[in-house]
């Protein structure tokens, strides 16, 4: 069985990007995913008006949400599945704070909510698979060491030892996220595809921020960082991640 997962942060909609706010990329990005046709993908900077965006691919896929903010609206980190191959079991979403179960609850130096999300699915064949998305601090490192700790943990906490993915954006480097990572929990091997950052500059990029993780049960058979633009856009001011597992 192979399963093919993308990690994707869109950018949130915010008019200071000019002829890359949201409203033009909207586009390119849906022909992103198109081109991946991934079986999970998770996303980053999404808002309930930006889901409402890219509504079609509810055609193809369901999907778990939730906001970081107090009211759980917001910026979230949503985990869409195809439909016709697995049914969703089990969701959650911790805040990546001292009080994870507080909603809207964060590190005051950071100064934003930082979240994980999670769902256990199920495929038609039986097997049952677990996904997370996160995306994390980028102001204080003393968020990013919370914010990677808590993370993890939470991870370790799971009663059932289910093969799981983790994706998302990290913004750090693999080493301070290898501090912290649980030993059965591994990059897919991704580190040396290049940045995936590139502040809509393009080309190579500016920083390798965004990844996939995997646990027991799968092996990580191919990755990749795409760069292509689409309709002359680039996508995002992040270049997606795809990987392909076996289970």
């Amino acid at each position: 069985m192979q399963i093919k997962v993308m990690t994707f942060n869109l950018r949130i909609d915010v008019p200071v990007d000019g002829a890359y706010q949201w409203r033009f990329r909207i586009p390119s990005v849906l022909a992103m995913i198109e081109k991946h046709n991934p079986d999970i993908l998770m996303l980053q900077e999404t808002t309930p008006a930006m889901l409402a965006d890219i509504k079609q691919l509810e055609k193809k896929y369901g999907y778990y949400y939730m906001g970081r903010n107090q009211d759980l609206q917001g910026e979230g980190c949503p985990i869409y599945y195809k439909k016709k191959d697995y049914r969703i079991k089990a969701a959650d979403t911790i805040w990546l704070s001292q009080t994870p179960r507080t909603p809207g609850s964060m590190d005051p130096e950071e100064g934003f909510p930082r979240i994980a999300s999670m769902i256990v699915l199920q495929h038609t064949d039986g097997k049952l698979l677990r996904f997370l998305n996160t995306h994390l601090a980028y102001r204080s490192s003393r968020a990013k060491d919370i914010n990677l700790k808590v993370l993890f943990d939470f991870i370790q906490s799971f009663p059932e030892r289910i093969p799981t993915i983790l994706g998302g954006d990290f913004n750090e480097g693999a080493a301070k996220i290898k501090k912290y990572m649980p030993r059965d929990l591994q990059f897919a091997p991704s580190l040396d595809l290049g940045n995936t950052y590139h502040e809509f500059k393009g080309g190579d990029g500016i920083s390798q921020i965004d990844y996939l993780l995997y646990q027991e049960g799968l092996q990580s058979k191919d990755v990749m960082v795409d760069r292509s633009p689409f309709f002359q856009l680039l996508p995002s001011d992040h270049y997606p991640v795809i990987g392909v597992f076996t289970l």
